[in-house]
């Protein structure tokens, strides 16, 4: 009789070390692969090809670009955006490329009372922004205060406080 109760003794210190491997090669939530401890999102690689540990705690193969997803750990380029695996390099390259077509157009923003060079506004295609004539102001003294439709206006010498040499030479450096 007591050899029994050993042997249940015995089966029942097995079962119970056995039952604790268990629980220690789940890794309490994760997945126990060639001794170490994979957590929900880990990375495996095996055999060359990438694989994670997923939420209900087993292995599933990364998904390639354009393949539906909820986390970054289930895309090979560990980039899940709007539901769906990115490529982040592949992204910035043909992004990259746009930009690169839309500087080299000549985009300019005319009308802005900015004139900007370096998107390429100057006085011939943005005269609105760009133009730098002269700055001066030509005062004409009339004879009368007011004038009729069709009525032809009289001009008398210019007012006192501007010569016509200075109207004249601001006129030229206008011109050239």
């Amino acid at each position: 009789m007591k050899w029994k109760k050993e042997l249940i003794l015995s089966l029942g210190i097995l079962i119970f070390i056995n039952l604790i491997s268990l629980v220690l090669a789940q890794c309490l939530g994760g997945f126990f692969y060639e001794g170490r401890c994979y957590r929900i999102g880990n990375e495996i690689k095996i055999n060359n090809t990438y694989y994670y540990v997923d939420l209900d705690g087993k292995i599933k193969l990364q998904k390639q670009d354009n393949h539906k997803c909820m986390n970054d750990f289930e895309c090979l380029n560990n980039l899940c955006s709007d539901g769906v695996c990115v490529n982040l390099n592949k992204e910035l390259k043909d992004n990259t490329q746009i930009i690169k077509n839309i500087s080299k157009q000549n985009i300019t923003t005319c009308g802005n009372k900015i004139c900007d060079r370096t998107i390429g506004e100057n006085e011939t295609n943005c005269p609105q922004d760009c133009y730098t004539g002269p700055d001066f102001y030509i005062s004409l003294a009339t004879l009368k205060d007011s004038y009729s439709i069709n009525e032809k206006i009289e001009l008398t010498d210019p007012p006192e406080e501007e010569n016509l040499f200075q109207i004249i030479k601001n006129i030229f450096k206008w011109i050239f």
